[in-house]
């Protein structure tokens, strides 16, 4: 489970430009909110986002897990690292992992990803762990972010 030590990860990777595909840039003080979310997620679904955490440092630098807030198309597998640690794997690692988990101890019959439209590394991410395009989606993320169409991947188990 994420703690409050990854506060740092999670206020790097809110204010970094990607993050407007994460529903927008956060100020660190926005980011404690989103990971004290996260950690209210885990209490009231029993399951959540987990940390991503290097095995050789022992630091956080992202994380990627199961995400169903209220309102949400279905149950989601989300995932952020931080740019230094783009496009070694470990995105791709911690997906299958998940996957796996979601499928084989959760007993998911799917998961969907909910993708910004310009976001093609994290759609090209999707597909590559075994989710499809499935069409078009609205998410309950507030104005101005809900006029926003996000592109919906998916694969059943």
């Amino acid at each position: 489970m994420p703690c409050e030590d990854d506060l740092d990860t999670w206020a790097t990777i809110h204010s970094d430009p990607s993050a407007r595909y994460l529903g927008g840039l956060l100020t660190r003080t926005r980011s404690w909110s989103a990971l004290a979310g996260t950690l209210g997620h885990w209490s009231i679904r029993g399951y959540g986002i987990f940390s991503l955490v290097l095995k050789k440092s022992n630091r956080c630098i992202g994380y990627v897990g199961p995400y169903f807030p209220e309102g949400w198309p279905d149950r989601e597998i989300g995932w952020a690292l931080r740019r230094d640690h783009w496009n070694q794997g470990l995105a791709t690692e911690g997906l299958h992992a998940i996957l796996r988990w979601a499928r084989d101890e959760m007993k998911w019959p799917c998961v969907i990803h909910c993708i910004h439209p310009e976001n093609a590394p994290s759609a090209a991410l999707a597909m590559r762990v075994g989710s499809s395009f499935i069409g078009p989606t609205k998410l309950p993320l507030g104005p101005p972010f809900d006029a926003l169409e996000y592109h919906l991947y998916g694969q059943r188990f």
